[in-house]
């Protein structure tokens, strides 16, 4: 029975009187009772308290005998579901969302009959079922297979609600996981049935192709490399076998490392063990290295063209002397190795050692163009084509776009500068690694203490601060996306509190100072501490891109309005949590007593179920089973 009141009180059970909100969220009837420990940590009442109103769910049962074979599922104040026994979906672990309910993953029985319900579909009666969860790789479908039996038959229902028979396979101590990834571009799909055992490392994994039986692995995960195209072809690397659309190309007592593959099928994988290393260029093996040699990168393009660098005589006392560039099958060698990403370029000037070490950049596109750095005379040049750039001081990895536009950050004296198709900029105090995409550049830099991005030559900015890297300040390395239509998406901070700018339209941060005293974000750096929360870029058709808010704590998203999307829910089982917003505003709750303490004084009167924070409201909150009603309080914190 739904009933919501809204009540101001005044608490007198000490010395400190409050003014509380009271809000009753549900009443139950004379015969039921909410299960607040069922199956203990994966109970099915959950709060959250970040929206303006609270979210919650619970089960309820009746309270005569055999109460707990006739349930009732509440969300958000509505019965979504009532069932003979609603069951935990993996071991003791309710799947239940409470922003969504469609989202939720639910399992129940009516009578000796069982059912599923996942995206708002409910699948039986069947004998017996299960969500059998494996450890996830890939999409959020991978583990929402449901398991069914039917007349001496086990089944599965894969997330696009394909029914498939289940291949046989080897039991272990626990259940069977099962897991589902789904090939882009195509109706296939890679099935991974996992026999669990007590020691995890003994877990064997069988890995079908549709139905068809690929491979096994044995460990704790299973960790496959895959690359698909847009044909739907695919490549997969399981343990030591390589497959090309189903079939065997690697099977190599060793270890494999997939360096790219194409459209048009093309591909570059690294095979070893301990007495050799060789490259298998679309199915040709190539270039063996002996067993101190080292392979960095390669790349491979539409056309089969390919580039890649390793290090003679790396795994030696010695070291290595040479690094070799290989295009084409053309080698290339200097008498000292080419300069690298940013660790090994960022070295010599962050502890002033002659030393660049292992690592480079070597890039190939479609039409072949190809470009990388390196260093010689104690100099540093950057290779396009035939040609070469430079001398600098230093220079950071350079890019290349599939039109052959190019563009690098590099050093001279104590000034940096982007260069361009050729063309060196101004002098920057600090700046940024470029982002070239279509002809299309971004980059930040910093000039009299004030921050700016360049797109396409086009300055937005000052800003008060941008982010450096993590290697002595060094350079910028701000946060920052471009597509090849030009649209483009940084953030960035000015007085304390962080925003975000998509195509020159600006978003704040939804916690400023005043409601989050913790530093923000993903624009931590420079010295700053990586808390709080900060933004996630994610595509977007329209736009380019589109953004959401992540607050660390609790796991709150919020999107570029202030809209909570999801957020880890408070269960009933916590205790002993302290809650704090200041240094002079606290709240700790116990689910063994009834009451909060908040500022030492205590608040309530019943058995408190969960409590939290509010950030946007600037409020504490805490739930509360109260005779038969189910109540959450509110309490205002005072500026």
């Amino acid at each position: 029975m739904l009933f919501t009141a809204l009540l101001v009180i005044f608490f007198t059970n000490t010395t400190f009187s409050q003014s509380i909100e009271r809000n009753v969220l549900y009443t139950l009837g004379e015969k039921e009772e909410i299960v607040v420990n069922h199956y203990a940590s994966g109970s099915g009442t959950k709060f959250s308290f970040q929206d303006d109103s609270v979210k919650y769910s619970c089960l309820i049962k009746r309270k005569e005998a055999n109460a707990d074979k006739h349930m009732t599922l509440v969300v958000n104040g509505k019965t979504i579901l009532t069932a003979t026994e609603i069951l935990p979906v993996w071991f003791d672990y309710y799947d239940i969302n409470i922003f969504d309910v469609e989202k939720s993953k639910l399992l129940y029985t009516k009578g000796n009959e069982y059912f599923a319900k996942y995206k708002g579909k409910e699948y039986g009666p069947f004998e017996h079922a299960r969500f059998p969860v494996s450890s996830s790789f890939g999409n959020e479908d991978a583990n929402n297979v449901i398991e069914y039996s039917q007349m001496g038959q086990s089944l599965l229902i894969l997330p696009d609600g394909r029914t498939i028979q289940k291949p046989e396979t080897v039991k272990g101590d626990n259940e069977d996981g099962i897991q589902v990834i789904f090939i882009p571009n195509s109706n296939n799909y890679f099935l991974i049935i996992t026999a669990k055992y007590w020691s995890s490392s003994k877990n064997r994994h069988k890995i079908y192709y549709n139905t068809k039986y690929l491979t096994e692995t044995t460990g704790q995960n299973v960790y496959p490399q895959l690359y698909y195209n847009k044909n739907g072809d695919w490549l997969a690397s399981f343990g030591e076998d390589v497959f090309l659309n189903g079939k065997n190309i690697g099977n190599h007592k060793g270890w494999n490392n997939v360096f790219g593959f194409t459209n048009s099928k093309k591909y570059i994988i690294e095979y070893g063990n301990e007495n050799e290393t060789y490259l298998d260029i679309s199915g040709e093996k190539k270039f063996h290295l002996n067993k101190n040699d080292r392979l960095w990168d390669a790349q491979i393009n539409e056309n089969g063209e390919y580039i890649f660098r390793y290090s003679k005589d790396y795994w030696t006392e010695e070291g290595y002397s040479k690094d070799y560039i290989i295009v084409n099958g053309k080698t290339i060698t200097y008498n000292y190795f080419p300069v690298g990403t940013i660790d090994g370029a960022e070295q010599i000037i962050a502890n002033g050692v002659d030393d660049l070490g292992h690592f480079t950049q070597t890039i190939i596109n479609d039409k072949g163009d190809y470009i990388y750095a390196y260093y010689t005379n104690n100099k540093f040049h950057v290779a396009i084509n035939e040609r070469s750039e430079g001398p600098y001081d230093m220079v950071w990895p350079p890019y290349l776009d599939e039109k052959g536009n190019y563009a690098y950050l590099c050093m001279t004296g104590t000034k940096q500068h982007i260069v361009k198709n050729g063309k060196i900029s101004d002098a920057f105090d600090k700046c940024s690694e470029p982002t070239i995409n279509n002809g299309h550049c971004i980059y930040a830099y910093a000039k009299q203490n004030k921050f700016y991005v360049s797109i396409d030559g086009q300055i937005e900015g000052p800003y008060d601060f941008m982010p450096y890297d993590f290697w002595g300040e060094v350079k910028l390395a701000p946060l920052y996306y471009l597509n090849e239509k030009g649209q483009y998406a940084y953030t960035y901070e000015n007085e304390g509190i962080q925003y975000a700018c998509i195509n020159g339209k600006v978003y704040k941060a939804p916690f400023d100072g005043e409601r989050n005293e913790q530093p923000v974000s993903v624009l931590s750096g420079g010295g700053r501490i990586l808390t709080g929360g900060g933004f996630y870029f994610k595509e977007d058709s329209k736009n380019g891109f589109d953004a959401e808010y992540h607050y660390e704590e609790n796991n709150l998203i919020v999107d570029l309005d202030g809209k909570v999307i999801s957020i880890s829910p408070v269960i009933d089982d916590k205790s002993g949590t302290f809650i704090a917003k200041n240094e002079k505003d606290n709240m700790i709750f116990n689910k063994n007593y009834p009451y909060v303490l908040i500022n030492n004084q205590k608040y309530g009167n019943g058995k408190i179920l969960a409590a939290g924070y509010n950030q946007f409201l600037n409020v504490f909150r805490w739930a509360v089973l109260e005779n038969q009603e189910l109540v959450v309080y509110e309490y205002k914190i005072e500026k």
